[in-house]
Order: structure tokens, then sequence, then C-alpha cells
């Protein structure tokens, strides 16, 4: 019985696996970064529409304060910029307060937050007329 060994012969697929496995793997990494940066960008926005929605409910609740408060006794001197925390969150809030011609009181309240890099800005305005008159 004739034995003989053989050797096999290079083919043209030697090595194809192996640039498979890396075509593959780099596309996996391409296609985790991006999912990952997705997320870290959903993140980012949800923590500014948190921020949003606090600021909101500071400006609304500023004007609550002054639609309780006779209109006649407001002037200028209540504009006021003060800092106002809300949990981990720092705010800045203006209000402006305008005497008009016709005994009406015009509010502006602002309410901004510096800290990220995603700022938020809210404000509101409103006009007070004269509590018993059209």
């Amino acid at each position: 019985m004739d034995v003989s060994l053989r050797l096999s012969q290079p083919t043209r697929e030697d090595g194809f696996f192996i640039l498979e496995v890396l075509v593959v793997t780099l596309l996996f990494s391409i296609l985790a970064y991006l999912f990952a940066q997705s997320i870290l960008f959903s993140l980012s926005v949800r923590g500014r529409d948190v921020r949003r929605q606090i600021a909101t409910e500071l400006v609304l609740n500023q004007l609550e304060h002054f639609a309780a408060v006779n209109p006649n006794t407001l002037s200028d001197a209540d504009d006021l910029t003060e800092n106002v925390s809300h949990g981990n969150f720092e705010f800045t809030r203006v209000v402006d307060v305008t005497a008009n011609s016709d005994g009406s009181r015009t509010v502006m309240v602002r309410v901004s937050d510096l800290e990220s890099h995603l700022p938020v800005d809210v404000s509101a305005l409103n006009t007070f007329s004269l509590w018993g008159t059209q």
C-alpha cells in the first residue's frame, strides 16, 4: 500500500476567514460607538428637558405670587435678580416690573440655567390690570 503524504497546497481562500472577522469586528465597533453616542445624546436632552420643566415651574410660581398681590403696590422697586436652587439644579431668576401709563403693571419673569452645556432659558410676561377696573 502506497501511502504518500500530500501537502495541501495554499488556496486563494487561505486567510480569508481572518479578514472576514476583522471586517465584522470593525462594523460592530462602529455600530456600538454610534449607539453609545445616541444614548449619551438622549440622556443630555432628557436632562435639559427636566431643567426646562423646573425653570417653567419657577417662572409660573413667581407670576402666581405677583397675581396674588394688588397691582397698585407693584413698582420698579420690585425688580429682582436672585439665584434659586431646586434639587441639584441652580437657576438665576430675573423679575422686571413695569408700571404702565394706564395704571396696569407688566411683570416679566425669566429663569436661566447656565450650568449646563445645553442652556435653558424660560421667560413669561403678564400684564396685571388694576383690581376693580376693566
